[in-house]
């Protein structure tokens, strides 16, 4: 089936994502930093635009899905709402974090992404607009530019080309390294590949929370591969169902203490 990438007007989507958005940040007992980093760039971005409506509800002490405690869009003047809710996973482990997030999410189209990553520009306009006109794909990604967790601030977007083709674009800044991801935009192809390595990154992705909820979601019994797992299991139920755009969506910051660069040999035996 030929994907329509650029076939239709912008409109609606810019339309549906500067309506309202919901930004949903799980606190899976993170210890960095990086959950109030988010919220603060947040508060940065909107205080320069006078048409944003920002509210921010830290539901960490409270049951995070009881309906009083949703941030309300109603009666909002101003022409974007943006809603930050943050809650507290109930239990220990990424893939519980992500079940319980995605629980939360009020929309069916779910953007995923790391609270200390960094996101491209236009990057959720393009994945929304892909969606809305392919409805028979569940996910969708983009390539993701590694950077390690050292790395200078000045060699970070948009100053090494955001939202253009991944080619060519690795560079070394002293003992700061970044490379790109393989970009897979044949849904076919990128079943294939799948028999051998997780070939979507999970900070970069937006799917149907429909789809997900439908093949169970995250499985909490996998350990260290709950992305991996869950890709495989999309294929397994549509093998045409997920490719990748050929564009930078997110600097995707590389930990070398995390658990995916620790237990990678873990994640192929486990799923194997």
């Amino acid at each position: 089936e030929r994907t329509r990438a650029d076939s239709e007007p912008n409109n609606e989507v810019e339309d549906r994502l500067l309506s309202s958005m919901q930004i949903v940040i799980v606190d899976d007992r993170c210890t960095d930093g990086s959950i109030d980093e988010m919220i603060d760039s947040a508060k940065d971005l909107t205080s320069t635009h006078n048409d944003v409506h920002l509210v921010v509800k830290d539901l960490r002490k409270d049951d995070a899905l009881q309906e009083d405690n949703r941030c309300d869009y109603i009666n909002v003047s101003k022409l974007i709402a943006v809603a930050i809710e943050v809650i507290s996973s109930p239990r220990q482990g990424i893939a519980s974090a992500l079940n319980y997030g995605l629980e939360h999410c009020r929309a069916d189209l779910v953007a995923r992404m790391d609270a200390d990553d960094v996101c491209a520009k236009n990057r959720l306009v393009s994945q929304m607009r892909f969606m809305l006109v392919n409805s028979s794909f569940a996910v969708v990604g983009s390539s993701a530019v590694l950077f390690s967790d050292d790395c200078k601030p000045d060699i970070l977007p948009y100053s090494i080309g955001t939202g253009t083709s991944c080619r060519n674009k690795s560079t070394n800044s002293g003992n700061n390294t970044m490379r790109c991801s393989l970009s897979l935009s044949d849904p076919g192809f990128m079943a294939w590949t799948m028999f051998f390595s997780c070939s979507i990154p999970h900070p970069c992705v937006v799917f149907r929370k429909r789809e997900i909820s439908n093949i169970g979601g995250y499985r909490e019994c996998i350990n260290h591969c709950e992305d991996y797992d869950l890709w495989l299991r999309v294929t397994q139920w549509e093998c045409r169902s997920m490719m990748c755009l050929p564009r930078v969506g997110v600097w995707h910051r590389k930990h070398s203490q995390s658990e995916s660069s620790m237990n990678s040999f873990m994640q192929k035996k486990r799923i194997g």
